[in-house]
């Protein structure tokens, strides 16, 4: 019953994104990340509008999921460094991991907030920009003042008065808008057998009723446009029918859909 709740809302909430592996619902089990340093490098904003997460079974001990606000963490952010606040809508490159299609380059650019013609949105994902200046000797060594930037927003993303803690139980569904949030958990322990292990499904969507996006985030999302089919990561896995699957599921969601056009160069720039 679980599973086809989650089925539905993967038919009607919204359009099917593909993961890294380019599936389009990921199995999340058995990551016992426990380090510190791992664990705040991993208080991300995944690629799409909505995340949804629906758990199967918990673990033994831990794995709290974590939820900030982005909004809140942006005005404190403001208020405490109102002279680093032009630095978030900067440039800042990412690592696609490997993610990428064989056609597009091994990093993308983004900004970490909207510019100030847009609705709200923002953007961190640290592990890959830390990933992108080591991998790639091309990419712009960050600022100082973008190293500041980063670094006060890991001490934001920490701060107990931002951010709500809460616990997924067997059943439970989360759903998360990308824009507007930062996710993460706190280490666990998991159970011996490997049918008691934590299990948890993840489903990226774009939704009908997704906000306008800022211009410089169209290379990346290839789509900035309020409702359209954007965000996912195409990979090199990509199912075969995948891209007919998309068009009939805009179709019946009454999306805009904008097809795939490969980048003519460096970073689609």
């Amino acid at each position: 019953m679980r599973i086809q709740l989650a089925a539905s809302v993967a038919a009607h909430g919204g359009q099917r994104r593909a993961g890294r592996q380019g599936r389009m619902l990921d199995e999340v089990a058995q990551r016992r990340v426990h380090d510190a340093a791992q664990l705040r490098q991993q208080r991300v904003c995944d690629s799409c509008d909505v995340v949804a997460l629906l758990c199967r079974r918990t673990a033994k001990e831990g794995g709290a999921s974590k939820v900030i606000s982005s909004p809140a963490l942006v005005a404190e952010f403001a208020r405490r460094r109102p002279d680093l606040l032009p630095v978030l809508r900067q440039p800042f490159y990412y690592s696609y991991q490997g993610a990428q299609d064989p056609s597009q380059p091994p990093y993308y650019r983004i900004p970490l907030l909207n510019d100030e013609r847009s609705p709200f949105a923002f953007r961190i994902n640290r592990k890959n920009v830390t990933a992108a200046q080591r991998d790639f000797s091309e990419v712009p060594r960050l600022s100082p003042a973008q190293i500041e930037a980063l670094d006060l927003i890991d001490e934001l993303l920490a701060d107990p008065g931002l951010c709500y803690s809460m616990w997924l139980e067997k059943g439970d569904m989360q759903l998360l808008n990308n824009y507007t949030t930062v996710h993460s958990r706190t280490g666990f322990v998991d159970h011996d057998h490997p049918d008691e292990k934590r299990h948890l499904l993840r489903l990226w969507l774009a939704v009908p009723d997704s906000q306008e996006l800022p211009a410089d985030w169209e290379p990346y999302y290839g789509d900035r446009r309020a409702g359209s089919v954007r965000g996912g990561l195409r990979g090199s896995q990509r199912p075969a029918g995948f891209d007919a699957f998309e068009a009939r599921q805009a179709r019946f969601m009454g999306m805009r859909l904008r097809p795939f056009v490969a980048p003519a160069g460096e970073l689609a720039a």
